[in-house]
């Protein structure tokens, strides 16, 4: 209804739900839009639920759903390469991330973000928590909605988990579409926390 409001809307984004609070109030245009004029405070990680629909605007404080960095690379990073920080940049005063690994003889680094494009070796660049990523080989898996994991190659996934001893076991994906060209897959190493080390 044109000019409604919803008081206090949950927020909620892919299904992480972690205790997020609303305070402002929404407004609903007569298409079914809603905005929620000022700012949207934001505790923690944020979760979408409570039906709402239509687009919601405003800025978000105290909080990102999606973290971004502007970071340096420390080795050559390609595009959809999963990442982790492994260090600090004095010149630029950026944190320095390098090519995740589950392979316990590199040693293993457990993947935090996901470069949205190929970074050079020492120049500045963005890695993100979470992307669809899409043009990439995902044939191999068996089905849409498979996990995909971190890799023992460097920066790369795979559709099963590692099994040698001392890898590092971390679900950082999704498949969304199954296809050896033309696939695509929901990557998320920054909510990606469970890992297990394999004895």
């Amino acid at each position: 209804m044109a000019g409604s409001h919803i008081k206090g809307p949950q927020v909620s984004e892919h299904g992480f739900s972690v205790g997020t609070k609303a305070s402002s109030t929404a407004i609903i245009d007569a298409n079914g839009n809603a905005t929620i004029p000022g700012t949207l405070s934001v505790i923690g990680a944020a979760s979408l639920s409570g039906g709402m629909s239509g687009n919601v605007s405003g800025s978000v404080a105290g909080g990102n759903l999606n973290p971004t960095l502007n970071v340096i690379a420390g080795e050559a990073i390609t595009k959809y390469d999963l990442v982790y920080v492994s260090g600090y940049d004095t010149t630029s005063g950026k944190l320095e991330v390098k090519k995740a690994d589950a392979d316990a003889a590199s040693p293993a680094n457990v993947a935090m973000f996901i470069a949205p494009a190929a970074i050079d070796n020492g120049a500045a660049g963005t890695v993100v928590g979470e992307l669809v990523a899409t043009g990439i080989d995902t044939d191999a898996a068996s089905a849409v909605g498979d996990p995909l994991w971190l890799s023992d190659t460097a920066g790369a996934f795979a559709v099963a988990a590692p099994t040698t001893a001392g890898d590092t076991q971390q679900c950082v994906g999704v498949v969304v579409t199954k296809n050896a060209t033309t696939g695509s897959a929901w990557f998320y190493p920054f909510y990606s926390k469970a890992t297990t080390d394999i004895a």
